[in-house]
């Protein structure tokens, strides 16, 4: 028999329909990444938590304030 191809690696985790709370797909992610806000010219290092059709979750050492 064929073997059965994944499209993601490991580190991609579904989340199933009934442990899903928001009417949007989400798919569990752990990938660090870099953040820049606009104004300043030094990035600031992340963890891509959760990416969805809503949005996305980072998780950072400082804080993030609305504006």
């Amino acid at each position: 028999m064929a073997e059965i191809k994944q499209v993601f690696n490991q580190s991609f985790s579904n989340v199933t329909g009934s442990k899903q709370k928001r009417k949007k797909a989400r798919v569990r992610l752990n990938i660090p990444g870099t953040y820049y806000l606009s104004g300043k010219p030094n990035g600031n290092d992340c963890n891509l938590i959760d990416i969805g059709l809503g949005g996305l979750t980072i998780q950072c050492g400082t804080l993030l304030y609305v504006g």
